[in-house]
């Protein structure tokens, strides 16, 4: 595998997961948000419930509006005070269809008794902001990995260029060329660095092997002369017809 192969797929991979991970944080994050601003309009609506009923010894009428309803029913005397929060579905009567709500049920006292009161708030709203900003994050999701994409197709490549050159120059080598294995100075500081290192490493290669070469033509000369001092008296020794004793 190559290693700008191997550096894109671990690039895009582990850009996904960052992306994908951010994502949901976000959507949680946001979803949060909006239903702490949903529980927050609850509770004004249960306060205002609770000054009208203290100032006029009375609930408010029950109320549908387009996004909000209000509703009461009587709760058991030995009741305890409940303030519960909670995801529900809302009856839109304008679209004639149910939407996803948010509910706070309490209990206001009334001349001694305990009335229950459910307050409902429509989360369509919400869900469509929501909704639209995951489909913008998806959208610029798409974008950058797109030009992640366009940047380690393009620009790396020839980022890594000059390295591929040296590598090529390297394959070609022969110790007995004085061509350079290195490229042109180029405005990568780590490339220079490894074209003088294998120049460098060039130079010492050839140096070596001529220092080999000098000492192996010396040797074979060397050893030239006392073999050939050999084959002449085994020539004398075979032309002669008889040997003494010391022959």
């Amino acid at each position: 595998m190559k290693l700008t192969t191997y550096y894109n797929r671990v690039n895009i991979i582990t850009s996904i997961v960052v992306l994908i991970a951010t994502g949901v944080i976000y959507y949680l994050f946001i979803h949060l948000i909006l239903t702490n601003k949903l529980d927050k309009d609850l509770a004004v609506e249960e306060e205002e419930i609770q000054q009208y009923t203290r100032t006029f010894q009375k609930l408010p009428l029950p109320a549908s509006y387009i996004d909000q309803s209000v509703s009461y029913r009587k709760a058991p005397k030995d009741s305890v005070t409940v303030r519960d929060f909670s995801y529900t579905t809302y009856f839109n009567p304008k679209e004639n269809e149910e939407e996803p709500g948010r509910r706070l049920i309490t209990i206001v006292e009334l001349k001694g008794e305990h009335i229950l009161v459910t307050i409902t708030k429509s989360r369509v709203e919400s869900e469509d902001l929501v909704r639209v900003i995951l489909l913008i994050t998806l959208g610029v999701t798409i974008i950058l990995l797109g030009c992640l994409f366009l940047i380690n197709r393009f620009v790396l490549n020839r980022l890594w260029q000059p390295f591929y050159n040296i590598l090529k120059r390297m394959k070609v080598f022969e110790v007995t060329s004085s061509e350079h294995v290195g490229i042109e100075p180029t405005r990568i500081d780590e490339f220079n660095e490894l074209t003088q290192s294998v120049n460098a490493m060039a130079e010492r290669v050839r140096y070596d092997y001529k220092e080999l070469k000098s000492f192996t033509d010396n040797a074979s000369h060397e050893m030239m002369t006392p073999l050939a001092v050999i084959n002449s008296k085994l020539d004398s020794l075979v032309q002669t017809d008889v040997f003494t004793e010391q022959q």
